[in-house]
């Protein structure tokens, strides 16, 4: 077994912060006082059509995610989570030396 390219004493701390897409709102700065407020994100789905669940309240994401800066290409899926990893950084007010 090797050893690790990095020892014990060059390790540094991550300091993290939170990405979040949701029902109530893009971002900590509107998801954050819509909860606190007691704001529900959930209504009946209407992104698609479903005779299965369209009654069923679900927390969709209503904007136009290449307005809110998601990248073109990928799922929808994909999208949400690159726009909530890229407010992570930003929300850990932690400006990083460098990315590894």
């Amino acid at each position: 077994m090797s050893s690790p390219s990095i020892s014990t004493a060059e390790r540094h701390a991550v300091i993290t912060g939170l990405g979040i897409v949701a029902a109530p709102g893009c971002g900590l700065e509107e998801v954050w006082p819509a909860v606190a407020s007691g704001v529900c994100g959930l209504k009946p789905l209407s992104l698609f059509q479903s005779p299965r669940y369209g009654q069923i309240p679900v927390g969709e994401i209503q904007r136009d995610l290449t307005e809110l800066g998601a990248p073109l290409r990928g799922s929808r899926s994909d999208r949400l989570g690159w726009l909530a990893a890229r407010d992570a950084p930003r929300a850990s007010m932690c400006a990083p030396r460098r990315w590894i």
